[in-house]
């Protein structure tokens, strides 16, 4: 998705612990995980800047939201992301039944599917992003006041426009709401141009607006 972004963006890329080039033991708990990104964040994020999470990383952008909101005053993105109220409690299934579960995401080629030594050796990684986001109900919050978009997919039935909805209730002023469409669950990777456009939108308003 950066490449179809105008040169005008600087854009930088979360790796949680465990993910990607990051080797770092994953984090089990949101307060933890939090406390090893807002360090980082602080030195790169500027006024004005935007907050885009996707699927789990939406939940993650907005507790950080609320840690950045007086020093930077995001943008915040969330993007087919359940609130911290509804997240099902999938973490302690059995190795089968969890990889079933990522499965109808839609976020597992569907030939990693077949290679189930390969799937077992990052369930760990999976299993610990999961009780980050169970954690996450516990955690006290104060609807936000920054600008706030939600987008979801027109054919996403793991979190459909209702569930969406349900965001609003976590912030203070106007949500705006902004389709995909037909965009099911993983439209970030499935429909890129789109995102792109519409997070260019998003900037170009939060430009002249600011």
């Amino acid at each position: 998705m950066a490449d179809k972004l105008d040169d005008s963006y600087e854009l930088w890329a979360l790796n949680p612990p465990g993910h990607g080039s990051c080797r770092k033991p994953p984090a089990e708990d949101m307060t933890a995980l939090l406390d090893l990104i807002i360090g980082e964040l602080k030195s790169i994020l500027r006024p004005g800047g935007m907050l885009f999470g996707h699927s789990m990383g939406g939940m993650v952008a907005y507790f950080l939201a609320q840690r950045l909101t007086e020093s930077c005053h995001p943008t915040l993105i969330l993007s087919a992301c359940t609130t911290p109220a509804e997240t099902r409690r999938v973490s302690h299934l059995p190795d089968d039944r969890l990889i079933e579960h990522l499965a109808s995401y839609g976020g597992i080629p569907q030939e990693l599917m077949h290679e189930r030594s390969l799937l077992h050796f990052f369930l760990p990684v999976f299993r610990a992003d999961f009780k980050v986001l169970e954690s996450a109900s516990s955690l006290n919050r104060t609807p936000l006041a920054c600008p706030a978009y939600l987008l979801w997919g027109g054919q996403d039935r793991i979190v459909p426009l209702s569930a969406m909805l349900r965001w609003t209730d976590y912030f203070s002023g106007v949500v705006h709401l902004v389709p995909v469409r037909d965009g099911g669950h993983m439209f970030i990777s499935d429909n890129t141009e789109a995102v792109a456009d519409i997070l260019g939108r998003i900037g170009q308003k939060q430009r002249i607006d600011g």
